[in-house]
C-alpha cells in the first residue's frame, strides 16, 4: 500500500506525492523532502534501502552507497546523491532513537548499534569513551551516551565527574546536556570542588551562570577552603565575581588561612575585582590567620592600582 499526499507548492497550485509506507510517518507533513529522485531514477536502490531500513544491514548498505571502498563506481547525480544521504543522516537519527527507548533500563554496555555508532566517531565504547566526548566537546557523542543510559555523574579515577571536565574545559552545549540528564550542579571531586569552582577558577561566567540556575552553591567550600569567589577572585574575573555576589556568594568567608576573596583580589592586583567586592560589602579590614589586612597584602606586593581602592 502506498501513501497519498497532496502539499502546496511555491512553483505549482498543487503535487502528489505516493509515498512508500515506512517513510509516509516520517514524511508527513515534509512531503517537498521526500527522496523522490532517488525512487525514480534508481528504483533497484531505493527498495533495497526500504527493505533493510531499521536494521544493521541497513546501516552498512548506507555505508557503501556513500563510500566507494572499490574505486571506480560511477557516481551518482547530484539530486540523487543529496537523497540518499538525507536518507542516511534520518536512518541513523532512527537507530539512535530506537536503541535509546530498548536501553531503558537495561545494560547501557550492551548496545553494538551504538558502539557502532561511536566508532564513526572516533570514540570509544566505554566510560573512558564517554569522558574523552565530553572532554572533546563530541554532543552526538555525549548525547548516544546519554541515551543509552550512561549516568551523567560517574567518576574518573580522580573523581571528577563529567560536568567538571566540562566545565573547566568551557563546554557550554555539554555542560547543558549533563545538566538536563540530571548531573550534580554541586558534585565535587576528591579535593571537595565543585563545577562551579572550575568555571570560576576559568573566568567562564556563562558556565557559571548554569550552573547556579540548577542549583550550585556559590559558596562551596573545597581544597584548602576556597569558594568559588575567591577562584574567580584570585585570577581576576570581574564578570564571574560579579555574578556569584548578584547569586548571594559570601563576599568575607575566609579559607583555611583566614584570607578572604578580598585579601586574594588585593594581592594580585586586580582592581576591577577589588571594587566589585567592596562594593558588594567586603570587609578591607578583614584580618588573615597571619594577621594581613587586603591593604597590607597590596602594599606589600605594590599594586598601585589597588591601593587607593583599600584606603580611608
Amino acid at each position: 500500500m502506498r501513501y497519498l499526499s497532496v502539499y502546496a507548492n511555491t512553483r505549482t497550485v498543487a503535487q502528489m506525492v505516493i509515498m512508500h509506507p515506512t517513510l509516509a510517518p516520517i514524511y508527513q507533513g515534509k512531503e517537498d523532502l521526500y527522496p523522490t529522485a532517488l525512487e525514480a531514477k534508481y528504483s533497484r536502490v531505493f527498495n533495497t534501502i526500504m527493505k533493510h531500513w531499521g536494521t544493521e544491514k541497513g546501516d552498512a548498505y548506507f555505508a557503501d552507497l556513500l563510500v566507494d571502498k572499490r574505486g571506480g563506481r560511477q557516481g551518482f547525480p547530484p539530486d540523487v546523491a543529496s537523497d540518499i544521504a538525507k536518507l542516511s543522516r534520518i536512518h541513523t537519527r532512527w537507530l539512535e532513537v530506537r536503541a535509546a527507548k530498548t536501553a531503558t533500563g537495561g545494560d547501557p554496555w550492551k548496545n553494538e548499534q551504538v558502539r557502532r555508532q561511536l566508532a564513526t566517531e572516533q570514540i570509544e565504547y566505554s566510560m573512558d569513551g564517554f569522558v574523552k566526548a565530553v572532554e572533546l566537546g563530541n554532543e552526538r557523542a555525549v548525547n548516544m551516551f546519554l541515551k543509552i543510559g550512561v549516568k551523567p555523574d560517574e567518576r574518573d579515577q580522580l573523581g571528577a565527574t563529567p560536568l567538571i571536565k566540562a566545565a573547566m574545559l568551557n563546554r557550554k552545549p555539554v555542560v547543558t546536556m549533563l545538566l538536563d540528564a540530571g548531573a550534580d550542579a554541586s558534585g565535587t571531586n576528591a579535593q571537595g570542588l565543585t563545577p562551579l569552582h572550575w568555571a570560576a577558577f576559568k573566568g567562564f561566567a556563562d558556565i557559571a551562570e548554569l550552573l547556579l540556575a540548577k542549583g550550585a552553591n556559590p559558596n562551596a567550600k573545597g581544597g584548602p577552603g576556597v569558594t568559588p569567589l575567591m577562584q574567580a577572585a584570585m585570577n581576576g574575573h570581574a564578570k564571574v565575581c560579579s555574578l556569584l555576589v548578584a547569586k548571594g556568594a559570601n563576599v568575607n568567608e575566609p579559607d583555611h588561612e583566614g584570607m578572604t576573596a578580598l585579601h586574594k583580589a588585593a594581592a594580585d592586583g586586580h582592581a576591577e575585582v577589588v571594587k566589585i567586592l567592596v562594593a558588594g560589602g567586603g570587609d578591607k579590614a578583614a584580618k588573615s590567620a597571619a594577621g594581613a589586612t587586603p591593604l597590607a597584602l597590596a602594599e606589600k606586593r605594590k599594586r598601585t592600582e589597588v591601593i587607593p581602592l583599600l584606603q580611608g
